[in-house]
């Protein structure tokens, strides 16, 4: 994990650090640059000035510990130099030759300190001093020990930084040098990362960062219940709950992983998120191609038969009434978006089959054909309904009462009225089974997402239920998520490069029609040829059908369910704060004209399509809001309120 490690007090000289770091660095695969040994020498010169001045104030020399080219696993970075003394670590990058300190370098700097923080089990108890050490003529000579936050310095005034910071500190913990370097790290990756991972074999403790202990006591009680099932011949319902970005999809994986391969049993994965179904079905057939040896065709088929789409898996068995699904656990993802009654019905009846029943009443009945047992999982997260026919998981609640064979497992959750209301089970209190088996360990409360952002998910409900104060408390720091505001689009794709350490893209709302007259073209994801959205979350920055090339924006509908790194959200005029009253708008835009929203929940859709874009970025965004003209359908005020409103909240405006 790191190139050359030492305490001050046995640390080699210059010379000796350069020719082991060349070693490591040849050995490591990695071509030794001018510049690379340039940063060393600079690197190896101040190490042994801060040895010095210690040994001639105090003697503290052996008990802080230096590390070279700290790396970063599985994200590509290394830290130029960590130093630690008992609670504290500084995590140092050099620039050097520059003119100004670049809000990228500032970032760099920010995201090695965080990573630490987040995912370095060694670091989590301790202050995390990130330090930008410039060339830079600069005042600046003394660190301030807050955690997380950048300090600019000289790199003639950072040895007397530390000293400083050093001395001043009063502490009896002990440098544990390497036990820090070899200290498990362990990076949340998003879906498309942890599906692959899984399936080669990995477990969500594999996977999952320190703090998602509750995913995997949540796919214990699936297993348990599973288990139970078979053994007594049950019909078993699992509801599991969760913020956005919990791992509730994770979750539903891992457990379609555990039993894809055991004998007599099988699941199937279903989600009506379509993109979803694609990009994970793509995703882990490339990977498994590479693995496996064998070619994407077959690849891809295996992967058909073991994550579908709901509506395809449904209507094959409402069309095959004899049919018997060949597995016994059916996980039904985003449960709470399933078909009611009157969409099932009117659509069927358009394909000539009419079917008088609700979708999750149609998933129960073709799972009581499977002989003996069957168990149906419903990952369920609400708040995030974009379509009409999405009842929330009252229509579940309405096919239990008629299938009573059914023995419900769920988070408490689903029964609690404070909830929100597609989260709510039953309407009618009165109607809740009295074996029902309630248990926490079925909902997952932490944003495994993004661990940097536990406020995100409130700020965002926070704006879109128009309660300011609150959502000025729930702002989440910018050293720990960033969030930008521009009016200017060239300005937010520049900064969104700045900033970001991974995957980006641009983001908009299938119904902001108008962003055309300011440069974002809606919609043009799902009418692109081939694998357009797998692309585009897939690709790499070298390929111009990726997120990176931000010219075709992933909307609502594309990203539900998915996450990426960084995004740039394309505020459009179909949701806007009307600063006259004081209260969101929500319209459509039909033909030439916009349209009025009036009813409840049209109205809900359309701050659901913002929350869903809100909540797609792991690390940071940037929000770009267009200034409009004097135009009908782009007027200012169609945009302003909007943008007055972020700003108020305290958004950084670039």
């Amino acid at each position: 994990m790191s190139w050359y490690s030492s305490f001050l007090d046995q640390l080699d000289n210059e010379n000796t650090i350069l020719e082991k770091l060349s070693a490591k660095a040849a050995g490591n695969g990695f071509s030794v640059s001018s510049e690379l040994i340039t940063s060393w020498k600079i690197t190896a010169r101040e190490v042994h000035r801060l040895k010095s001045l210690l040994d001639s104030s105090q003697n503290t020399s052996n008990e802080v510990g230096v590390v070279f080219e700290y790396e970063i696993a599985r994200r590509s970075k290394r830290i130029d130099l960590v130093i630690l003394y008992k609670s504290l670590v500084f995590c140092v990058e050099f620039k050097t030759g520059q003119e100004d300190i670049s809000l990228q370098n500032l970032r760099q700097v920010e995201e090695y300190a965080l990573d630490l923080r987040d995912f370095h089990l060694k670091s989590k108890e301790k202050i995390i001093i990130p330090i930008l050490a410039t060339g830079l003529q600069t005042s600046k000579t003394t660190v301030e020990l807050e955690s997380l936050k950048v300090n600019t310095v000289g790199i003639d005034n950072l040895s007397e930084s530390i000293i400083d910071s050093v001395t001043s500190l009063n502490s009896d913990d002990k440098t544990n040098l390497q036990e820090w370097i070899n200290s498990p790290y362990k990076p949340t990756p998003n879906i498309i990362e942890a599906a692959k991972s899984l399936y080669i074999n990995n477990t969500v403790a594999d996977i999952a960062n320190y703090g998602s202990v509750n995913l995997t006591q949540t796919v214990d009680e699936v297993q348990r219940v599973i288990e139970v099932s078979k053994k007594e011949n049950l019909r078993s319902i699992i509801f599991i709950t969760g913020v956005p970005g919990s791992g509730k999809t994770l979750a539903g994986l891992e457990a379609l992983h555990k039993i894809r391969n055991l004998e007599n049993e099988g699941a199937v994965f279903v989600s009506g998120n379509g993109p979803l179904v694609e990009i994970l079905r793509e995703a882990i057939a490339i990977n498994q191609s590479e693995l496996q040896k064998i070619s994407i065709t077959e690849a891809r088929r295996q992967m058909s038969t073991l994550i579908d789409h709901a509506y395809k898996w449904r209507n094959y068995y409402l069309n095959n009434t004899k049919e018997i699904p060949p597995e016994h656990i059916l996980l039904f993802d985003e449960a709470q978006r399933a078909w009611t009654k009157d969409r099932l019905t009117s659509w069927s009846s358009r394909q000539g089959e009419r079917v008088e029943m609700s979708e999750p009443e149609a998933f129960l009945k073709i799972m009581e054909r499977v002989s003996d047992w069957s168990v149906v999982v419903c990952l369920v997260g609400g708040g995030q309904e974009i379509n009409t026919g999405e009842e929330g998981l009252s229509e579940w609640g309405e096919a239990l009462e008629q299938l009573t064979i059914w023995k419900i497992n769920t988070s408490p959750k689903v029964l609690d009225e404070t909830e929100n209301q597609s989260m709510q089970l039953y309407e009618n209190k009165k109607y809740i089974p009295k074996d029902i088996n309630i248990s926490n360990n079925l909902h997952l409360e932490m944003n495994v997402r993004s661990p940097r952002a536990e406020k995100l998910n409130n700020f965002v409900d926070s704006i879109l239920q128009n309660n300011i104060e609150q959502a000025k408390i729930n702002l989440p720091s910018k050293f720990e998520y960033p969030i930008y505001l521009t009016r200017d689009l060239k300005e937010a794709k520049d900064t969104l490069r700045q900033i970001s350490s991974g995957r980006y893209g641009l983001l908009a709302s299938s119904q902001a029609r108008r962003l055309r007259a300011f440069g974002v073209e809606t919609n043009l994801l799902r009418s692109e040829s081939g694998n357009a959205q797998p692309n585009w979350f897939l690709k790499d920055e070298n390929d111009i059908r990726s997120s990176y090339s931000l010219e075709i924006p992933a909307t609502e509908y594309d990203c539900q369910g998915l996450e990426i790194d960084y995004g740039l959200v394309a505020w459009g005029g179909d949701t806007y704060f009307d600063e006259s009253t004081g209260n969101w708008v929500v319209r459509k835009f039909k033909g030439t004209k916009w349209q009025l929203m009036r009813s409840e929940i049209d109205f809900q859709y359309g701050l659901n399509r913002y929350r869903v874009l809100l909540t797609r970025s792991r690390k940071g965004m940037v929000i770009f809001v267009p200034k409009g003209d004097n135009k009908q359908t782009t007027n200012k005020e169609f945009y302003n309120g909007t943008f007055n409103l972020l700003k108020s909240l305290g958004l950084e405006i670039v």
